[in-house]
């Protein structure tokens, strides 16, 4: 039996998180073919440090000397920010080759507005302007869009995705798996059309991710390769925690090693979540420690997957952990 889940944790110190939940009811009218897109497949996420923001973004060749962000907001000059560069090998039958980068922002004054360009070649070219609206990760609210299965053939809540971000009704969206269906299908240009097609809300709000099941052919190498959520370094995405506001979130991958089969790979991270994120910013208490499985293999009769309990889970009560 071959199943994966994911879920976010979301401890909270004292106040009540409001969610904006998109339903598949959502206006199939696709109004939204005619938003501006770059063609690189730009998308924004929370940084490691409260206020600062992650823009990743991929091009079919290397940016030389470096990838750049070109930044303009209201509490700082016109900025240039040096990125960084990974090589991204698809490991389908063409291997197609793309370069992944990612440039951090200073932290940056919430209720800003911020508009932001990227490169994209190395004769000068920039994509177009974008912009977003900053938010206040020391607040002592927080307001998530949460939702999940986004395919590219029939994304029916894609409109109601930009209503809700044009309308600035929610801080951040938290989008817990399963995205394109399947982002390596076609050497993983589908993937590549549907970082495009999100583009103008991925780009326009911070959006921190799970992986789901969908994700996980070659080891979850799209996933892994795409994003970029914090503690990257250590998890390659596949488990993360950030602040937000009295939250402490952790993006937790769920019988990850069901599913996995590289043998190189077998081992239980156990992890305090004050470490690698900024946690010395944190004002509202400890934060909690847990466990994540990452791609620990196991025989396919072995109770933890066939019996679909998590060991990672246990000792959590649903009085103290909102499984999503």
């Amino acid at each position: 039996m071959h199943y994966v889940r994911a879920v976010f944790l979301l401890f909270y110190y004292g106040t009540f998180v409001t969610a904006s939940n998109i339903l598949s009811s959502a206006s199939k009218k696709r109004s939204d073919d005619l938003l501006p897109r770059s063609g690189y497949q730009v998308h924004l996420s929370l940084g490691a440090i409260p206020n600062t923001y992650t823009v990743t973004w991929l091009t079919p060749q290397p940016l030389l000397p470096k990838a750049q962000l070109f930044l303009d907001a209201p509490d700082i000059d016109r900025k240039t920010i040096n990125g960084t560069t990974e090589i991204f090998i698809d490991n389908g039958t063409l291997h197609r080759t793309q370069y992944v980068h990612r440039a951090m922002t200073p932290p940056l004054s919430p209720g800003s507005t911020v508009s932001y360009r990227v490169s994209v070649d190395n004769n000068g070219t920039s994509s177009i302007e974008l912009t977003f609206v900053t938010v206040d990760a020391l607040a002592t609210s927080a307001r998530f869009t949460i939702y999940g299965d986004l395919g590219l053939t029939n994304p029916v809540a894609f409109p109601q995705l930009v209503q809700e971000q044009k309308q600035r009704r929610a801080d951040v969206i938290l989008h817990v798996g399963d995205f394109a269906y399947d982002d390596y299908v076609d050497n993983a240009t589908w993937g590549d059309r549907w970082f495009n097609f999100v583009e103008p809300v991925y780009s326009a709000q911070p959006v921190m991710t799970c992986p789901g099941n969908h994700e996980g052919m070659y080891n979850f190498l799209n996933y892994r390769k795409r994003f970029s959520m914090p503690m990257r370094e250590v998890s390659e995405n596949l488990y993360f925690s950030f602040d937000f506001g009295p939250l402490c979130v952790l993006g937790v991958l769920q019988h990850l090693r069901c599913i996995s089969s590289d043998d190189d790979i077998d081992e239980i991270e156990v992890y305090d979540a004050t470490t690698g994120h900024g946690g010395v910013h944190r004002n509202f208490g400890p934060y909690p420690k847990t466990a994540a499985r990452q791609l620990d293999v196991v025989e396919q009769d072995d109770d933890d997957c066939v019996q679909m309990r998590d060991k990672s889970m246990e000792g959590w009560t649903r009085r103290s952990v909102l499984s999503l």
